[in-house]
């Protein structure tokens, strides 16, 4: 019989996701030697070859994408099973959670319904920023849990990469964006409108455009993803926003996603938390957050937890 464990299934999983042996080995808090030795053990054990070694990346072969479903419905089991028997104890006090405009726009209203019908007595003190104000808010111990784009990289906070939202060019219902898909060059030459510089959705879209050798052309920015969609259904410029947050607007008929070539690459999101808050009750406030996003099919691609 085939024996393996799971910390060779977490191994190979979150080196398939993440990309390479060190994102993995930071992640799961084990050295890179352990994290080559417990995959290439898998492997052994399958008798598949599960990755191509290539410029330091990891990638899937086609029977490691196969056997990546199963790692993730194996690791999703055990965290079921971990569960059972845990008498969720009301909470009380304060809860200091924190979300950026992507995570409040689609989760927060049915977080804090949740919290509420779950532990009553608790009051939740409710915090929308931007990325960069959050983990500055955790790092000072002004907030025990928040939703955010970046992770934290503190000793005292844990950052979970939740999954990766897909990003999507949007423009005015009556746009003429001329013939589709656009290339960088015929975007570049758009008025566009995104976050302000050194933030992560203004970073992606600078480096989608340099990759193809195009610079802003005509560049607005804006802190805010509720302006921006208004700006783009005026019909003043383009936009690349996180899908989920677009929905509404898809929905009204006020704005339609622009088909590009390349695709616009996907934008990690991560929920972080004070360490030594997990055992208090915040672990649960952490998966009820995840369970929300993953019904709300916020990710492109979901991760499970390690």
């Amino acid at each position: 019989m085939t024996r393996f464990t799971f910390r060779q299934i977490e191994a190979f999983y979150w080196c398939a996701l993440l990309g390479t042996v060190h994102a993995a080995a930071q992640h799961l808090h084990v050295s890179q030697p352990a994290v080559s030795s417990r995959i290439k053990e898998l492997e052994e054990a399958l008798g598949l070859t599960l990755f191509s070694r290539a410029h330091q990346r990891f990638e899937l072969t086609p029977a490691g994408r196969k056997a990546l479903v199963h790692a993730e419905q194996t690791l999703r089991a055990g965290q079921e099973l971990q569960r059972l028997g845990r008498r969720p104890v009301p909470l009380q006090g304060v809860l200091r959670l924190g979300a950026d405009e992507t995570g409040a726009t689609v989760a927060a209203t049915e977080l804090l319904h949740r919290i509420k019908l779950l532990h009553p007595a608790l009051k939740i003190e409710l915090t929308v920023e931007v990325s960069k104000v959050l983990r500055e808010k955790l790092a000072r111990r002004e907030l025990d849990v928040a939703l955010h784009g970046t992770p934290t990289e503190r000793p005292n906070v844990v950052d979970e990469l939740l999954g990766r939202m897909p990003l999507v060019w949007i423009g005015a219902a009556g746009i003429d964006a001329g013939t589709t898909p656009l290339t960088p060059e015929h975007v570049a030459a758009l008025p566009i409108v995104t976050n302000p510089p050194h933030s992560i959705l203004h970073g992606l879209v600078k480096d989608w455009l340099q990759v193809s050798g195009y610079e802003f052309n005509s560049f607005s920015s804006c802190n805010s993803i509720a302006m921006i969609i208004r700006v783009v259904q005026s019909g003043h410029a383009i936009a690349a926003l996180p899908l989920p947050v677009t929905q509404e607007a898809l929905k009204s008929g006020l704005v339609r996603i622009i088909e590009t070539a390349p695709l616009l690459p996907t934008m990690p999101y991560y929920i972080s938390y004070l360490d030594d808050k997990i055992d208090s009750g915040v672990g649960d406030i952490v998966e009820l957050a995840r369970q929300i996003l993953l019904s709300a099919e916020f990710f492109a691609q979901p991760v499970v937890a390690a």
